[in-house]
């Protein structure tokens, strides 16, 4: 018996109900690591390429080269940051399940390494 200290109330663990022998398959869901795969791919190269006409419109026509046009060039430089930096962790997580491990570790020493800049 498990006794729930924290809600006064006991109650059986039994997990013998469920068979954990079996693996899940990854064939059952391959649309939907596909569709995943495309949206984030269409995303990430959406921002990437706006963004980036954002900045090169303002640098390089000088009537652009206003206030209000240096402010979206702010926001510009700081989603295109994140994208860059943030948006292929997704992606690699659905790409890549093998290398899973790897993807966790660089994921978490990239974004370790970018909150210090």
């Amino acid at each position: 018996m498990f006794e729930d200290k924290l809600n006064r109330s006991d109650a059986e663990k039994n997990f013998t109900q469920f068979d954990f022998s079996k693996e899940a398959t990854f064939d059952s869901l391959w649309w939907e690591i596909w569709l995943k795969t495309f949206a984030y791919t269409v995303i990430l190269l959406t921002g990437i390429i706006v963004n980036l006409c954002v900045i090169m419109t303002v640098f390089i026509v000088r009537t652009m080269r206003k206030t209000i046009n240096f402010y979206l060039v702010n926001l510009a430089s700081a989603d295109l940051v994140l994208s860059v930096c943030f948006m292929w962790v997704p992606l690699s997580n659905n790409i890549s399940r093998p290398t899973g491990a790897f993807i966790c570790k660089l994921d978490s020493f990239a974004q370790t390494i970018i909150w210090l800049f």
